[in-house]
């Protein structure tokens, strides 16, 4: 189609183009394949038949000119210039223009905001998405931990009513944004958080909880400069009990060790589709081009007890839908528990 520059922009009446780009492409040595077993059905009633085969005559073209579209002389039609006439970009996302009215006006949904950022045409390498209910104990740790790693950070609050909104500060939060929570909805929580995203430019997004801490031995991001990769797999391991425990029962995990979708390149406005409901997916928009990183998330959302029970009632209740089986596994009191110390780089999970 590019060698004979695609359909005769000239043909402006009805009648002639299909048969014109068949006779150029076999000019140039695409075979006609026929296919005397294949029917085709033209769906349309007598009226629009009729209603077509009079428009037909009354368009009528002289004969030289059938015979031009027909027998075609060259080809090549079109100009030179043909195929050019959208090469000016009106819109790039990678190096969009500074949107802060729009981006003001999505933010009227939300029952609270707070935007930190003044510059959204600015290029971040890696932006963190979080979602906070009820964790202001968290908060703290959290950021002093895992803002090192990333250039900005914006945050959907699910309604808490313990002060966690107030209290997330730091110099890297972009924006924080507090939803009406109506029971819980992790699928809408994380494409709220990819819109939310999608008015900053940023190379990287990645999704981390309140509960989740970076390894401080296991935090290699240098694959970021890689462009051959578009998924991050990290690896992640649920506390158990205390800090240095983990529990190498879990299941779904290599001998207690998780991958998790979180990293990915940013293609632009995206959202997540699943088959599940509202919890338990993959928290990338696509999956493409995967490396199984050398970067080890701490879970403490299990680590003790208490947590795990009440855990276990919230997804019971939660979980209408069965997007996940079975939750029994945070209510064992004797998993296999390891240490998180011993881990070396060759227990992680290298592919799916």
């Amino acid at each position: 189609l590019i060698a004979i520059k695609g359909y005769d922009e000239s043909i402006h009446k009805w009648g002639g183009d299909d048969d014109n780009i068949r006779a150029r492409l076999e000019m140039i040595g695409v075979k006609r394949l026929s296919l005397s077993n294949a029917l085709l059905v033209h769906r349309e009633s007598q009226e629009e038949l009729a209603k077509r085969k009079d428009k037909h005559r009354a368009t009528n073209r002289p004969p030289e000119i059938i015979k031009s579209i027909l027998y075609p002389s060259n080809s090549i039609s079109n100009c030179d210039n043909w195929g050019r006439d959208f090469d000016e970009m009106s819109y790039d996302w990678k190096s969009k223009p500074n949107e802060y009215r729009f981006l003001l006006e999505y933010l009227n949904v939300f029952q609270k905001h707070i935007l930190f950022a003044t510059d959204l045409s600015k290029t971040h390498r890696n932006i963190l998405l979080v979602q906070c209910y009820n964790e202001k104990d968290r908060v703290q740790r959290f950021l002093i931990e895992n803002a090192r790693f990333y250039d900005g950070i914006v945050v959907l609050d699910d309604d808490s009513d313990d002060g966690s909104f107030e209290i997330i500060n730091h110099e890297k939060i972009l924006l924080k944004v507090q939803k009406h929570r109506n029971g819980f909805n992790d699928l809408e929580n994380r494409n709220i958080l990819l819109k939310l995203v999608s008015f900053f430019n940023t190379q990287w997004i990645t999704f981390l909880d309140l509960d989740e801490i970076i390894d401080k031995r296991y935090n290699d991001m240098r694959f970021i400069n890689n462009e051959s990769i578009d998924v991050v797999a990290l690896q992640l391991v649920h506390l158990w009990d205390e800090e240095d425990c983990f529990n190498g029962d879990y299941p779904f995990s290599k001998k207690g060790i998780q991958t998790h979708f979180r990293m990915f390149r940013n293609i632009g406005f995206s959202q997540i589709l699943t088959h599940k409901h509202s919890l338990h997916f993959a928290l990338t928009p696509y999956v493409n081009r995967v490396l199984y990183s050398n970067i080890l998330v701490l879970h403490y959302g299990h680590i003790n007890k208490i947590n795990r029970e009440k855990k276990f009632k919230f997804y019971s209740e939660e979980d209408k839908k069965n997007d996940q089986i079975d939750y029994r596994h945070l209510l064992d009191n004797n998993p296999l528990l390891k240490r998180v110390s011993d881990i070396v780089a060759s227990d992680f999970v290298t592919e799916s």
